[in-house]
């Protein structure tokens, strides 16, 4: 065995408000087992209902991108909820294939720059458009997160090497309404 603890890294996912982790493959049976245990743990925290509603929505469509776009013929990934005081912070990352980083990046800045009312226009147009062969979903997750949200969307991306690249998207909940 190495000189991996287990502690250790119990006591910076306390000293990071990490609520819970997950790193691995991700299927459907398991994410309704995860999504399960959010809402559990956030009705034990008293949490208002459209709160975990947000916070259980955003986790699926994240974990559901990563089962459908991950370079990772496993789906592998991770996906993190961090409990901060006056906000949650769901996170997730997952290798995809480098010719697929820009056309994702552009959307998301494309959907960060929209206001509530044009957010709403732009996902109502998604909806229409027709599905492009091989294509999974309606191509509105991303734009589900932010109007769920209602907060930007926030992307990085490190080079894995081989044509593939890491990438982290990752949204703020509130937890009181603003404004």
């Amino acid at each position: 065995m190495g000189n991996y603890q287990l502690f250790d890294h119990y006591r910076m996912m306390e000293r990071q408000d990490i609520a819970l982790a997950f790193n691995g493959s991700i299927s459907d049976k398991l994410l309704i087992g995860m999504a399960e245990i959010i809402k559990i743990r956030l009705s034990d925290k008293e949490e208002e209902q459209k709160i975990i509603q947000k916070v259980f929505s955003i986790f699926v469509e994240l974990a559901q991108n990563i089962c459908r776009y991950s370079a990772d013929k496993a789906s592998r990934g991770i996906i993190v909820i961090e409990d901060h005081r006056d906000h949650y912070v769901v996170k997730a990352g997952n290798l995809i294939e480098n010719s697929k980083i820009q056309r994702l990046t552009d959307k998301i800045d494309h959907i960060n720059r929209l206001d509530r009312r044009d957010l709403r226009k732009f996902y109502n147009r998604q909806l229409k458009n027709s599905r492009k062969e091989g294509q999974i979903g309606g191509n509105v997750g991303l734009i589900s997160i932010a109007r769920e949200a209602e907060n930007p969307i926030s992307v990085m991306t490190d080079s894995a090497g081989k044509n593939k690249t890491f990438i982290e998207i990752a949204i703020m909940i509130n937890k009181k309404e603003v404004g």
